[in-house]
């Protein structure tokens, strides 16, 4: 599954339960746990280089 895709169906599996396991996103073929970790990890990233802070992060924010 490529990242556009990918992130739009994690977005929307946040949205439906306010929640998202790794290992459960991490089910579709050719996708790692690792893969999904990237992809929360990297729009939080670029919220904080651009001044913003994230209200929870992968071990729930500060």
């Amino acid at each position: 599954m490529s990242r556009g895709p990918r992130r739009q169906a994690l977005l929307e599996l946040f949205v439906k339960h306010r929640r998202v396991e790794v290992e459960a996103a991490a089910t579709a073929p050719d996708v790692s746990a690792a893969t999904i970790r990237r992809d929360v990890d990297q729009p939080a990233e670029r919220q904080i280089r651009n001044g913003r802070s994230c209200s929870a992060g992968r071990n729930g924010g500060a």
